[in-house]
C-alpha cells in the first residue's frame, strides 16, 4: 500500500505547492496523478520527490519489512544503550555500521541526534558536531526528538563558554519538561534529564541539579528503565557533597551509582567513584584532594 497521506502531508507541512515540489524533477502532471493515487512516477523521479520532502522510500512505500524494521529498531537501540552508558569508543563502532538508505525518516533523525550526542558530549568534537547541528536544524523532528536536540546544543554552547545562549535553552526546556508525557521515547527523555541536570550541576546551581536528577530518577522508575540512572545517583552524591549530606546517604547514593554503572558497564561513572573514594582517604590523612568541579566533569566525559 502507497502511503500518499504522509507524502501529501509532508509536502503541505512545508509548505510547498505542486509545481515548487516538482520543478527540475517531474511535470505537476506526474505530481498529481500520484497524489491522486492515479499512477506512479519512474523509481528516478520517486527518489528526487522525497528528498525533497525529506523522507525515504520506506515512508512512502511501506510494503511489509518486518525483519528489516526490526532490525533497524535493535541497532538504535542497542545504539542508544552503549552511548547513554557512555562507552564511547563502542559508540564510534556502532555508529560508523549504520545504513541509512534502510532507514525511515524518523530513524534517520534518532541517528543524527544520537551522533550529535556523541561528538558534543563524550567526543567533544565541535566541529563536526557543529555540522551535525545544521543537519539537525533543517530536518523535521518530533517534539521530544527536538527537545534532546535542544539539551544537546545547550550543552554545545555551555561548553563552547556561551552561557547567555546554553542559560536561555535552559529555561525553555525547563518549563516545556511540564508538560511532556513522559510515556513516550523515554530513552531520549532520560537524556534530557541527564543533560539538564549536568548542566546545572557544572553551574553549581545544586539544588536544582538535584532537582532535575531526582525527576529523572522518577521517570526511570515510571517507566521501568535503567538509562542513566546511575548518573542520576552520581549526581545526587556530587549535590550531597556539597551541601554535607550524612554520611550514611551519600554511601548509599555512591553505592546505588557503583552497583548500577557495574550491572552496564559504565566505566566513567566507576573510575570517578574510585577517585572520590581515593581522594577522600588522601583527606583523611592529611592530603590536598581535588576540587568538586573537576571530580563530576569526570563523569560527564572521561576527560
Amino acid at each position: 500500500m502507497i502511503n500518499t497521506e504522509k507524502f501529501v502531508e509532508r509536502r503541505k507541512m512545508l509548505k510547498l505547492s505542486q509545481s515548487d515540489l516538482c520543478k527540475d524533477i517531474c511535470t505537476q502532471s506526474t505530481l498529481s496523478k500520484f497524489e491522486n493515487q492515479q499512477s506512479v512516477p519512474t523509481f528516478e523521479i520517486m527518489v528526487q520527490l522525497c528528498e525533497r520532502l525529506g523522507l525515504t522510500l520506506d515512508d512512502v512505500f511501506p510494503v511489509s519489512r518486518t525483519h528489516s524494521v526490526n532490525q533497524n529498531e535493535q541497532y538504535l537501540k542497542r545504539l542508544q544503550h552503549v552511548l547513554f552508558h557512555q562507552d564511547g569508543q563502542l559508540s564510534a563502532t556502532l555508529l560508523a555500521e549504520a545504513d541509512l538508505n534502510q532507514f525511515s525518516h524518523d530513524e534517520q533523525n534518532d541517528y543524527w541526534l544520537l551522533t550529535y550526542f556523541h561528538l558534543v558530549i563524550l567526543k567533544r568534537d565541535f566541529a563536526q558536531a557543529h555540522a551535525i547541528q545544521k543537519k539537525l536544524a533543517n530536518r523535521q523532528l518530533g517534539a521530544i526528538q527536538a527537545a534532546f536536540f535542544q539539551a544537546t546544543t545547550m550543552f554545545y554552547y555551555h561548553l563552547k563558554e556561551d552561557g547567555r545562549r546554553a542559560n536561555s535553552i535552559f529555561s525553555k526546556l525547563s518549563q516545556q519538561q511540564n508538560q511532556t508525557d513522559f510515556s513516550q521515547q523515554v530513552g531520549l527523555q532520560m537524556g534530557i534529564f541527564y543533560l539538564l541536570a549536568e548542566f546545572q550541576l557544572q553551574n553549581q546551581n545544586f539544588s536544582v541539579a538535584a532537582q532535575m536528577a531526582a525527576d529523572g530518577i522518577d521517570v526511570a522508575k515510571i517507566n521501568s528503565t535503567t538509562l542513566f540512572l546511575e548518573n542520576f545517583y552520581w549526581q545526587l552524591a556530587q549535590v550531597g557533597k556539597q551541601y554535607h549530606y550524612q554520611q550514611i546517604i551519600m554511601d548509599e547514593l555512591i553505592e546505588s551509582a557503583r552497583i548500577i554503572a557495574k550491572i552496564h558497564n559504565n566505566q566513567l561513572i566507576l573510575l570517578s567513584i574510585r577517585n572520590y573514594q581515593s581522594s577522600k582517604a588522601e583527606v583523611s590523612n592529611g592530603q590536598s584532594k581535588r576540587n568538586a568541579k573537576e571530580d563530576y566533569n569526570i563523569s560527564f566525559s572521561g576527560n
